[in-house]
């Protein structure tokens, strides 16, 4: 429990930090079209989609053997839950989406522990992505 008085900020940061985080990033995975380079839907998720329902082309680069199946792979689970619950291939990619929003957290958790040794609280919030408050003091 939070003793009284203290702020969850205080008594949590990272959780608050993460859910900060999390809030951001959720709303743009869902309805986002926030693709940067076609290059990543075809090599990537194209891919994936390709493992799963069995249909697309193969890149040259997989081919060849210059790109590993990695990646693709571990893309192609979450799109495989979707299709054995019944779900379109679209929301396959939905679910990818969340769960690589989850695993981006990685880098808020890791940037606001760094920050925390070296600068305290505020340098903990701030490398994590928090918005800096003249309250806080570390």
């Amino acid at each position: 429990m939070i003793a009284a008085g203290r702020s969850l900020l205080h008594a949590r940061p990272l959780l608050v930090c993460c859910l900060l985080a999390l809030a951001l990033r959720l709303p743009l995975a869902i309805w986002g079209q926030n693709f940067i380079s076609p290059d990543e839907i075809a090599q990537y998720l194209g891919e994936a989609h390709r493992l799963v329902y069995g249909q697309g082309p193969v890149p040259w680069e997989y081919q060849v053997g210059l790109r590993s199946w990695l990646l693709p792979g571990l893309l192609a689970g979450p799109m495989e839950m979707a299709k054995l619950a019944g779900l379109s291939p679209y929301a396959g990619v939905v679910l990818v989406r969340v769960l690589l929003c989850f695993a981006s957290l990685s880098l808020v958790w890791s940037g606001f522990v760094w920050g925390r040794m070296a600068q305290g609280l505020r340098g903990g919030l701030i490398a994590g992505g928090w918005p800096p408050s003249g309250r806080i003091s570390g």
